[in-house]
């Protein structure tokens, strides 16, 4: 009777210790844990997805790569009219060539807590918890840019607005260029720069499948830029 009764006790043991072991399974990391002060839900959700490889118990609260995809695409989808917005223009001043859009994620974050997240997706894709969305447009007279930041996690945002009469402008340039981000060496980007006499506007392009895209947009620039200066 002592071995049976030492038995199931030797089980409940057991059976404690492996209760615990999966409902701490279930719990996110401490590491993790001490990123969420302040957060909203949602971005527990973003920081969880950066931040937690989906195996073991906790996969069914991480998102997939489509789920942060879908969220990702609401949030930037109504930056031209932002844009617009910031600028104090409407789309009948600004029609000598089509708008163009040099839209990146970032690889770091100068907005609100300073933290920016990302990883390589399963598909290969690059994804970031910050963005940053870059508008021209194109009036008889001049250019008209805004460069707006978005930070996932902390719902901070932060626009800058520039304008250059095609007169001033004295050239449209890019590099191929290379930043070393920790985690994952080097990446290659292209930069673009709008350059007047002593000052100039210029963004990163990370994206190397807009690479096409970016380029077509860019000659168009310039080719609009030496009608206006012939």
């Amino acid at each position: 009777m002592q071995t049976a009764g030492t038995f199931l006790i030797l089980l409940a043991v057991i059976a404690v210790i492996t209760l615990v072991i999966i409902l701490s399974m279930r719990e996110d990391p401490a590491k993790v844990k001490e990123l969420y002060a302040g957060k909203s839900e949602t971005q527990k959700q973003i920081i969880r997805y950066f931040m937690i490889e989906k195996q073991g118990l906790l996969k069914d609260k991480l998102w997939t790569d489509e789920d942060f995809d879908d969220y990702f695409n609401d949030a930037i989808k109504n930056t031209r009219e932002r844009a617009l917005g910031k600028l104090g223009i409407d789309e009948e001043q600004v029609k000598e060539i089509e708008p163009i859009s040099f839209q990146n994620i970032r690889y770091y974050n100068d907005l609100g807590d300073g933290r920016a997240f990302f990883k390589r997706g399963k598909d290969g894709k690059m994804r970031s918890s910050v963005y940053q969305a870059n508008w021209l447009f194109f009036s008889n007279q001049q250019i008209f840019v805004c460069k707006t930041n978005l930070s996932l996690t902390d719902d901070s945002i932060k626009d800058r607005t520039f304008e250059y009469f095609y007169k001033d402008i004295t050239n449209i340039s890019t590099e191929e260029k290379n930043e070393f981000v920790q985690t994952i060496g080097n990446v290659p980007y292209i930069e673009f720069k709008i350059i007047v006499p002593g000052a100039s506007f210029g963004c990163e392009l990370y994206d190397s499948d807009k690479n096409e895209d970016n380029e077509r947009s860019i000659k168009a620039m310039r080719a609009l830029l030496r009608e206006k200066k012939a």
